[in-house]
């Protein structure tokens, strides 16, 4: 092997050349099952697992895997984009993170760990270069060989010069770009998720993170982007819970780094577009809106409209036949505004955060159809959950502000009283109307009113 495989596995200028000797090297083990898995498509971007292999496959893959481990100082002669291009690794890590069978092949490749953040930083992460292939197969191969194996996370969070410059990653948002979406999809679950590991490891690393430019910068240009980075907000979210959730014996410092981090995050969140940004923003109230305090924060920064902007959104996508997925949200949704509220009414005495959230509700245009979206949402062809939530959010702001969500409901609470009597008592029923006999309602259902529709009556009799 040490006359070929650096020649033609890595230095070797055509793609083609670089690609069947990865194919070459994975052949020498005598496994036909791990041979064929490689050829199938997988490119070994994936570790392969639960492989058997007769102890004599298992010596040959180790003797490959150890080789080019040896190699990875030797990496760093063709990473100079000028001269090699941003893609001359790609095979080379392809057939490192095909090895990762199990917890053995991830201890063999600690010795190493210095070759490889030494190949990563600076010569693979401060280059502006969009889409680098050999950064992105090397992320990879990072992440898989430290799942699982906390001694290689320890090697990162105990190793002050990695901690200090892990977090600096050139990453380009340019959400237009399909080859510049299609790489960070790839990239940065594996970026983000390395990082979660290393939070999840180490306490004081966490802490260091949440304050890191390049954290805010990925809240505010990747999370808001659900239909394209899923798995990276996935990471970002979890990332997230770690830098909100408390320890024992946390010192007041790191309580008040806490409490900067929650609002720095959440006046983030609140200034998005929430017609746009529904589920981003959801998603991260949940995680940081955890007490009586944060309320009182999203109170201050008009959360309460932003919120029910977004209601607009899920409103109009809940009466699609093709959008019943977005049950759940519309439940976390009314949840949040329901926290809120019910931190308005109890705090308005003691609090000028609520009397003045109290206050700009009273003269907010939109809140005569929000009313309306929560009314048309009391019918029979709403889950239970749902229907209650909105009766408790109606509940909550007549209470707030009677006479200015009277004026609203009565009118459209007659006009449908009065339909109703002139129909006999007559109307259409959804599923979730309680039948006898029934035993449960139905998890999901796709069928919906033509129209948005209030099915709340006073019985004829």
């Amino acid at each position: 092997m040490d006359t070929w495989v650096e020649k033609y596995l890595i230095a070797h200028a055509l793609q083609r050349v670089r690609n069947v000797a990865a194919l070459l090297l994975v052949s020498l083990v005598p496994s036909s099952h791990f041979r064929q898995a490689f050829r199938s498509g997988r490119n070994g971007l994936a570790p392969q697992k639960d492989v058997p292999m007769a102890p004599e496959a298992v010596m040959a893959m180790h003797q490959i895997y150890e080789f080019l481990l040896r190699l990875l100082k030797k990496a760093k002669l063709y990473i100079d984009p000028a001269v090699h291009g941003t893609a001359k690794l790609m095979y080379y890590f392809a057939v490192l993170t095909y090895c990762l069978v199990g917890k053995q092949e991830k201890l063999m490749f600690s010795p190493y760990f210095l070759d490889l953040w030494n190949l990563f930083q600076p010569g693979l992460s401060e280059p502006a270069i969009p889409v680098h292939h050999n950064k992105q197969t090397l992320l990879l191969f990072w992440y898989q060989v430290s799942v699982d194996c906390v001694e290689n996370i320890k090697l990162i969070v105990q190793n002050p010069h990695v901690t200090k410059n892990i977090a600096f990653n050139y990453i380009l948002a340019d959400h237009d770009d399909q080859d510049v979406v299609v790489f960070n999809r790839c990239m940065l679950p594996a970026y983000y998720g390395l990082l979660r590991l290393c939070c999840q490891q180490s306490r004081p690393f966490a802490r260091q993170l949440a304050q890191h430019q390049n954290i805010q910068w990925a809240f505010k240009n990747i999370t808001p982007y659900t239909t394209l980075y899923t798995a990276a907000i996935g990471e970002l979210l979890k990332l997230m819970e770690l830098f909100v959730c408390p320890s024992p014996g946390m010192s007041e410092q790191e309580q008040r780094e806490v409490t900067l981090f929650k609002r720095t995050t959440l006046s983030l969140y609140l200034g998005l577009d929430p017609r746009v940004c529904w589920a981003t923003l959801v998603a991260a109230l949940r995680v940081l809106v955890q007490g009586p305090h944060d309320r009182l924060f999203v109170l201050a920064n008009n959360g309460v409209p932003v919120l029910f902007q977004a209601l607009h959104t899920l409103h109009v996508m809940y009466h699609e036949a093709t959008a019943c997925h977005v049950t759940g949200d519309l439940a976390d949704l009314l949840s949040l505004a329901l926290d809120l509220l019910r931190t308005c009414s109890a705090m308005q005495q003691v609090s000028q955060e609520a009397r003045a959230a109290a206050a700009m509700l009273r003269t907010w245009p939109e809140l005569g159809d929000t009313l309306r979206r929560l009314l048309t949402l009391l019918n029979t062809y709403v889950p239970p959950q749902v229907r209650l939530l909105c009766l408790d959010v109606l509940k909550e702001l007549v209470t707030l502000q009677p006479r200015e969500t009277v004026t609203s409901i009565v009118p459209l609470l007659a006009s449908c009283h009065s339909t109703f009597l002139e129909s006999s008592g007559l109307m259409t029923t959804g599923p979730y109307f309680p039948r006898r006999g029934q035993k449960g309602y139905p998890m999901k259902s796709a069928v919906r009113p033509q129209r948005p529709i209030l099915q709340m009556f006073l019985h004829l009799s």
